[in-house]
């Protein structure tokens, strides 16, 4: 059921390019259809169960053939299950992966509830080709099955795991994410300041970070009509999530967080998706502050369209950016 649902939504999405291909400008064929085809995918998801979407999700898994040119491990960091990718000519030294100068630790978006690091293997394949570096990706537990904070503390455990390893020591660690994962960045960087461990952290890297997950009023949902997001499914995610506010608001709002001690931060959003409005907030919270930080904003694209890598061919240019930026860090 779940593939004729692919080809199903696939083949909608190819006749509504055919019957109104207008689309926004810098966004090219290839990239509307993807466009259209995730958020008809999305769409149908907010009346399913969560389990519903990630069979579909599952399938949707990219392939790109950078995979043949990174070694891939499984890993237990902390207790918790990752998988890391890394240049094949650095993983046939020693130990795979750990002379390069950098370490990258990704954590995959999905509101919480869906996603995985398989499912986010051609980013980090290629971001691991770009930065010539190790890749690690956290299959960090999902809600609802376990409840908000455990995405949390997951994240943190195997980020202490790495600075407890002697194998990671002198090495810049650089923790990554996009939407909920950028989310997860910033939560796991609060948690170690609190350990007093947070200026371990070389640099953070947010892509469209999803920072007030406990309420709308910040959404842009003037953008719903050319994002794959909107507030139905955001909706959605977050009745599944918010089980406690009290207790777990200080995690899902990050609006408000002390910005004071942050590492060196590399922000990218996309110009027509409904977070800008939050995000735009974060950036000049972090501007008022004297925070070191770089902003890109990709006008009329949509949500995460980095991570659609080979699907969307501007995401490659987003990645790099990315790879450039990380390459200046000291």
């Amino acid at each position: 059921m779940a593939v004729l649902d692919i080809i199903r939504i696939s083949l909608y999405a190819l006749l509504s390019m055919l019957l109104s291909p207008k689309r926004l400008q810098q966004r090219a064929w290839r990239t509307e259809y993807t466009f259209r085809l995730i958020k008809k995918l999305l769409n149908e998801s907010s009346h399913k169960s969560i389990e519903w979407m990630r069979e579909r999700e599952a399938i949707l898994t990219p392939f790109s053939f950078a995979l043949f040119k990174v070694i891939k491990q499984q890993e237990q960091l902390g207790g918790v299950s990752c998988i890391s990718y890394a240049p094949k000519n650095l993983a046939k030294k020693d130990v795979p992966g750990t002379d390069q100068e950098r370490l990258i630790v990704y954590l995959h978006g999905g509101g919480y509830v869906i996603g995985s690091a398989k499912g986010y293997r051609v980013t980090m394949a290629k971001l691991s080709l770009a930065l010539q570096s190790k890749v690690i990706g956290v299959d960090y537990r999902l809600a609802p099955e376990f409840e908000i904070p455990a995405a949390q503390d997951d994240c943190v455990s195997v980020i202490n795991a790495l600075l407890g390893d002697e194998r990671t020591q002198g090495k810049k660690i650089i923790i990554m994410g996009d939407s909920a994962g950028a989310a997860l960045c910033l939560s796991t960087l609060i948690s170690l300041k609190a350990l007093n461990r947070h200026r371990a952290i070389h640099a953070c890297v947010l892509i469209s970070p999803w920072l007030v997950a406990t309420h709308q009023e910040q959404l842009e949902l003037k953008h719903q009509q050319s994002d794959i997001l909107d507030g139905e499914i955001l909706t959605h995610w977050t009745s599944t999530i918010l089980t406690n506010e009290p207790q777990q608001g200080a995690f899902l709002d990050l609006s408000t967080m002390d910005v004071a001690d942050l590492p060196p931060l590399y922000i990218q959003a996309a110009g027509a998706e409904v977070f800008t409005q939050q995000i735009d907030s974060f950036v000049d919270r972090l501007a008022s502050e004297n925070v070191n930080f770089h902003y890109d904003c990709f006008e009329n694209q949509f949500h995460v369209f980095q991570t659609f890598s080979p699907f969307i061919c501007e995401a490659d240019e987003a990645l790099e950016k990315i790879a450039d930026y990380l390459k200046t860090v000291p």
